[in-house]
């Protein structure tokens, strides 16, 4: 064989090697988010905790870290209100002192500014529905809305306009670090429906501390409804970790009533779940790019052997 058909050889083998890569790649790699075939005709709500991955099409994509800045930052005003359906926390920022996430999966969308704190009731919870180190019936909603569209009701009916980042509640007798204790002492005040109440504004303060614990694992998806109301799209970031938080908050949530003097708590908002494919985030590192898959790995060694075996054939 002379010199050009080895070279011929080695070239077609070399692409038959990236094409399977590039398959293997598709499969287990780095991609983006799902983007959402959301019409607005039907309003479509977030799936229920815990996740049931053997009724939903999950997909395993890696992602960089998020990126958070300013939740150290006060408020110009807080406020509280038992809305009777949902707790919730309004918050008013100026634009420069505003808390923002992005990067990880949002890399592509840009910055998404703080707008407001809720809190969703569940229908179930691991393992029982009681206190003492379990799961509070209840998940935390941080939403937020794409500063490029400057304010939340603009960015409402934009693609990709509004994310939601929540948490699932574990109750313990001492909290390492208790994020609501402001928050759980003025509970009282919004005990009935309709009731609101100004929060001192280093209320959400140690919220940034929610950051930085595990936010390597997260189911994700596009949904239609938030806080009641329908909308364009909302990307919902499910965290699997969660957030400890001390006796007092969760017996003052079980205090809250709604208009019929029922437990707030047991007040579910029931929408239709969405039906597209939902994305379970795999391993994130620290910093640099995404890791291969193991079988990724092995395909490339296995590529690489074959084209220096070749090569020494020939």
């Amino acid at each position: 064989m002379n010199e050009f058909e080895k070279l011929k050889v080695l070239s077609i083998l070399k692409v038959i090697c990236l094409i399977f890569m590039f398959r293997i790649g598709n499969t287990f790699g780095s991609k983006g988010l799902i983007e959402s075939d959301t019409k607005g005709n039907e309003c479509y709500g977030k799936h229920s905790r815990p996740f049931d991955e053997n009724s939903l099409e999950i997909q395993k994509r890696h992602f960089e870290p998020f990126a958070f800045e300013r939740f150290d930052e006060e408020p110009i005003e807080l406020k509280m209100s038992n809305t009777v359906d949902m707790l919730i926390i309004e918050t008013t920022y100026t634009a420069e002192e505003r808390p923002i996430v992005y990067g990880g999966p949002l890399k592509t969308f840009g910055n998404y500014g703080l707008e407001h704190v809720t809190w969703h009731w569940l229908e179930k919870t691991e393992p029982k529905n009681d206190f003492g180190d379990t799961k509070l019936p209840a998940e935390l909603q941080l939403i937020f809305f794409n500063i490029k569209h400057r304010r939340f009701d603009r960015a409402t009916n934009k693609p990709n306009g509004i994310i939601g980042l929540t948490f699932p509640l574990k109750v313990v007798q001492k909290p390492t670090l208790d994020i609501f204790q402001v928050i759980a002492q003025h509970l009282p005040m919004v005990r009935e429906a309709g009731d609101s109440i100004l929060l001192p504004k280093n209320a959400l303060t140690l919220l940034g501390n929610i950051c930085k614990g595990n936010l390597t694992e997260f189911y994700t998806y596009h949904s239609s409804s938030l806080t009641n109301q329908c909308i364009l799209d909302i990307i919902w970031f499910d965290f699997v970790s969660p957030i400890e938080v001390g006796m007092v908050f969760a017996q003052q949530m079980e205090y809250l009533e709604n208009q019929s003097g029922g437990q707030l708590m047991k007040t579910l908002s029931h929408y239709k779940p969405p039906n597209e494919p939902v994305i379970k985030s795999a391993l994130i590192l620290n910093s640099g790019p995404p890791r291969h898959s193991n079988i990724e790995t092995v395909s490339q060694i296995i590529c690489l052997l074959l084209i220096v075996m070749l090569g020494e054939v020939y």
